[in-house]
């Protein structure tokens, strides 16, 4: 099973002896043993821009990619009408705001299971306009590649970060938990 987890470098890059390298200038970073991922996380520290990391081969790469805009570039027609600071400015803004109107919701939510979701959901977003403040941009690494899905329908799917992942997370599991619990209650 863990055979599939390798890395991909170029063959002059220099890796630790305990990689044993294979024919493909591929190194085996798990060698069938699942406690050995803290190996997979040393190399990713170690991770260049210039080059994309295999952890599974054709399914999960991690790449660096920066993202100036927001949500699949839906605000990407800004860049006719906007500077690229005004546009940073005006995502900051947006971002925050939501972030905002969330946290309110959340402070004033008399509902027990909207909590966790909502706290994700604005851990997530916090994080996203945390990297935009500090870069300008926001960095995705995680890329996904599903071969079953035709290509014109996201192959690959869009590269994303973690507080991408917490926001969908913390937005999926408050829609579940309001359907389960807003349904019951009518139930009565």
């Amino acid at each position: 099973m863990f055979e599939n987890y390798i890395i991909k470098f170029d063959t002059n890059q220099i890796i630790s002896n305990s990689y044993q390298k294979q024919d493909n200038g591929t190194y085996n970073l798990i060698e069938k043993n699942p406690k050995n991922l803290h190996k997979l996380w040393k190399e990713i520290r170690k991770f260049r821009f210039d080059k994309d990391i295999v952890v599974i081969k054709d399914v999960w790469h991690f790449v660096y990619e920066t993202n100036e805009d927001i949500g699949f570039s839906i605000l990407s027609f800004l860049d006719n009408f906007l500077t690229p600071d005004t546009k940073r400015i005006f995502l900051i803004c947006l971002q925050g705001f939501g972030v905002l109107i969330i946290f309110l919701y959340y402070l004033y939510s008399k509902e027990w299971y909207q909590f966790f979701p909502l706290a994700m959901i604005i851990s997530g977003a916090l994080g996203n306009v945390i990297d935009r403040i500090m870069r300008g941009y926001v960095v995705d690494f995680v890329m996904w590649i599903f071969k079953f899905i035709p290509h014109r329908l996201f192959n690959p799917w869009p590269i994303f970060n973690l507080a991408d992942v917490y926001t969908v997370i913390g937005a999926i599991a408050l829609f579940i938990m309001i359907m389960i619990f807003d349904s019951s209650e009518k139930n009565k």
